[in-house]
């Protein structure tokens, strides 16, 4: 199915760009500087209750173990949610590519960088996947990456039989394990993707549509806007992104299981949100997704040395984002045409 072709004219019976009022921007400044003061707060009670928090090797654990192959998935989070999508699909993307890359290294005797490669377009394949089942099935986002996502998971238990493949060379664990200069090598990915897509989004006409896209979907198509590109280009970025963090980890680890990335998709939409993108789509940006992200991984961090369990973290994870979003429907209703 091809897109038909639209004018370039807005009809004038279609729906206008949502326009920002006063309130709202004086509701959005608040939240944000209510993020600030949060992870303010998160950094003094965390460093009260563990000497151990503001410690050197604490904070290169919470760059390397909490935070950035959350930050990948969650920027990948945000760019779908900007176009009012949704990837459930993330958890059983990290799993897939892994498994993947394990595979082609140790089943198939393949070298370690073309298992890479072929990992990357595994994940890859699999946003390009649910990006078209989306814009050319017209399929919710909710149900296709639900659906995919369980899929993608059974696919990578299948393949491994429910072993991990480990023994990685030194060259492949050197990506989530070592240094260049005083900087963790995952670390320097991260910030390089990060500068990247926050150019894209700000600096381009690309940027442009996918706000467009996601703000007001009907009046995008009717400007001449590509919308089935602009939605397949961004779960197609979705999948790329889950699985530069899959390698990651599994080079972290030296391992590659078929439970990796499991639960990542609550956390990364609880950070998403945290850090200023809408859930109705058409706002965010980068750099705040990886804001939210810092305060959840921040959290963690710190429930984790004070001896919190991992249910007790996911469970406030899970009502912070039930606040979010009422906050998020709040801010909405209040918004002045």
């Amino acid at each position: 199915m091809t897109e038909r072709p639209l004018p370039t004219t807005p009809n004038p019976g279609a729906e206008p760009a949502p326009t920002r009022s006063r309130g709202y921007s004086l509701l959005l400044q608040t939240r944000n500087l209510g993020v600030a003061v949060l992870l303010v707060v998160i950094i003094i009670a965390s460093s009260l209750s563990s000497p151990v928090f503001l410690t050197l090797e604490n904070v290169q654990s919470l760059v390397a173990v909490f935070f950035i192959e959350l930050a990948l998935v969650t920027m990948a989070q945000a760019l779908v949610i900007m176009v009012r999508g949704i990837d459930l699909s993330v958890g059983g993307t990290i799993a897939l590519t892994v498994i993947s890359v394990g595979f082609f290294n140790k089943a198939q005797h393949l070298d370690i960088w073309t298992a890479t490669f072929l990992g990357l377009l595994v994940g890859t394949g699999c946003g390009l996947l649910n990006g078209l089942l989306i814009t050319q099935m017209r399929t919710p986002p909710i149900i296709v990456t639900l659906g995919s996502g369980i899929m993608f998971a059974g696919i990578s238990l299948g393949i491994s039989g429910g072993k991990p493949y480990s023994g990685f060379p030194a060259e492949y664990q050197w990506i989530g394990q070592g240094f260049l200069g005083p900087l963790p090598v995952q670390f320097v990915i991260l910030i390089v993707i990060a500068v990247i897509g926050q150019l894209i989004l700000v600096k381009t006409r690309w940027g442009r549509w996918v706000y467009a896209c996601g703000g007001n979907p009907v009046a995008a198509r009717f400007s001449g806007i590509p919308l089935n590109r602009v939605l397949l280009t961004i779960y197609t970025l979705s999948g790329f992104l889950c699985a530069v963090a899959a390698i990651i980890m599994s080079a972290r680890f030296n391992s590659a299981k078929s439970t990796f990335g499991g639960g990542v998709e609550l956390t990364s939409i609880t950070a998403a949100l945290l850090g200023g993108v809408a859930i109705t789509g058409g706002e965010g940006s980068v750099a705040g997704a990886l804001l939210g992200m810092l305060t959840i991984a921040i959290l963690q961090n710190g429930m984790t040395l004070a001896g919190y369990r991992i249910v007790v973290q996911q469970t406030l994870i899970a009502v912070l984002l039930v606040i979010l979003v009422l906050i998020e429907k709040f801010m909405r209703e209040r918004r002045i045409s």
